[in-house]
């Protein structure tokens, strides 16, 4: 499967709050850089901090547009990150259904048939102004 497929199944995965299927695509040292700074190691400890998001937050990723380096092992997705903040974060406002709509950066870097590292960018005082 080429790398392209396989960040479209991560993201289809995310989307449908699948961590089976998140946890077969991310490589065991697997790294996730979220739009906090923090950096989460370990194709578990990414997946249910994935999950615990996106079960939160009941994002979608719209208006998808993938960008592949040369070589082929280097997505990137500019999307619109559309949701409902439906459950409270931990150091998050208060969670009570409202819609957000911001825009979003993914990076992807894929070795073989699996996620070795994804980064997320957003602008963050958008987002919290519209979960306010």
């Amino acid at each position: 499967m080429d790398s392209a497929k396989i960040v479209t199944e991560f993201l289809d995965a995310l989307e449908a709050v699948d961590g089976n299927t998140l946890a077969a695509l991310l490589d065991e040292d697997a790294v996730y850089d979220d739009c906090h700074g923090h950096r989460i190691v370990g194709a578990s400890a990414v997946r249910d901090a994935l999950v615990e998001r996106a079960s939160a937050l009941n994002e979608r990723f719209a208006d998808r547009v993938l960008l592949s380096s040369q070589a082929g092992d280097r997505i990137a997705v500019e999307a619109t990150l559309r949701g409902t903040y439906e459950r409270t974060l931990d150091g998050w406002s208060k969670a009570g259904g409202q819609p957000f709509s911001v825009s979003a950066g993914l990076f992807f870097e894929v070795d073989g048939a699996k996620i070795v590292r994804f980064t997320r960018f957003l602008d963050q005082q958008a987002l919290a102004a519209e979960l306010r």
